[in-house]
């Protein structure tokens, strides 16, 4: 699952997830799936943004002018670019790069895979701007006025310029931690609370509000797991333990294994191995 956020797809318009991240670098991408249903007046709804007291850079949706757009804080002037935004009612995929280290540089905005034509409405002037602040999905954390009307999923950053090859794989449903070295990366399955970093990188997304909604790549989740003794059919065989309880098997013996799983959006499409390993061995074993 993703999450919603708002007062029509989450709970409240402070719906948020702030990111333990805080870090800032020079070169940056960030890749994102959103999901507006529709179009709302007025909006200026974020993505993402970095800074609680003070924005360094952001992307949001202007409904207005439909178009999303990427802003870079500059000592003088921060530089401005849009895009034109996509579809209503659909995720989309979203992969901005950019170098802040000369003003002459422009973000490569990758729209579902490919690079699409970028205006650039204001002229940055002077040198970067950067702060130690957390990050923020689907709202602006300095005031909380914001909020994202739609769904967000699958937010993740490095600090080094993706390629297009990499767009289109992510585009296409790769995982982001299949591609180079995120610094971090937040499925927003919608379970967890606090959101959990996927890179093993140890960062947290506190989550304020939002609701669950389905997941544009698709996951499956073990809900939980159960030991049964081979006495019986898969009905009347008993329960060797409690739901989610381990067991010590004599040698020898045969025990069943009953998992639970929980599928959203393309998950059900996929092929489910099992697999086993001993203690101590290097390689897992699949189950035939």
């Amino acid at each position: 699952m993703a999450r919603g956020f708002g007062a029509t797809y989450g709970v409240a318009n402070t719906d948020r997830i702030t990111l333990s991240l805080t870090a800032a670098a020079t070169q940056r991408s960030w890749s994102i799936w959103f999901h507006r249903p529709a179009a709302v007046s007025g909006s200026i709804g974020r993505l993402f943004s970095k800074g609680t007291t003070t924005i360094t850079e952001q992307a949001y949706w202007t409904n207005d002018a439909n178009v999303i757009e990427f802003n870079g804080e500059r000592a003088t002037t921060g530089g401005g670019w849009n895009i034109a935004a996509p579809t209503n009612n659909a995720w989309h995929h979203l992969l901005i790069t950019y170098d802040n280290s000369s003003v002459s540089n422009n973000p490569i905005f990758y729209l579902d895979g490919t690079a699409v034509s970028v205006t650039e409405y204001a002229t940055p002037v002077g040198a970067a701007t950067t702060n130690s602040e957390a990050y923020t999905l689907g709202n602006r954390a300095t005031d909380l006025a914001r909020i994202f009307p739609g769904h967000l999923a699958e937010f993740a950053v490095w600090d080094s310029i993706l390629t297009a090859g990499n767009a289109t794989s992510l585009a296409g449903k790769a995982l982001a931690t299949t591609i180079g070295s995120p610094v971090c990366y937040f499925r927003v399955f919608g379970d967890d609370s606090p959101e959990t970093d996927a890179t093993g990188n140890g960062y947290t997304g506190t989550v304020t509000g939002t609701l669950k909604t389905a997941h544009p790549i698709g996951v499956t989740t073990q809900e939980g797991y159960r030991w049964r003794l081979d006495d019986g059919t898969e009905t009347t065989a008993t329960w060797a333990a409690n739901q989610d309880t381990g067991i010590v098997a004599p040698a020898n013996s045969v025990r069943r294994l009953r998992l639970v799983l929980d599928t959203s959006g393309d998950a059900n499409a996929a092929n489910y191995q099992l697999e086993y390993k001993e203690a101590n061995a290097a390689n897992w074993t699949a189950i035939s």
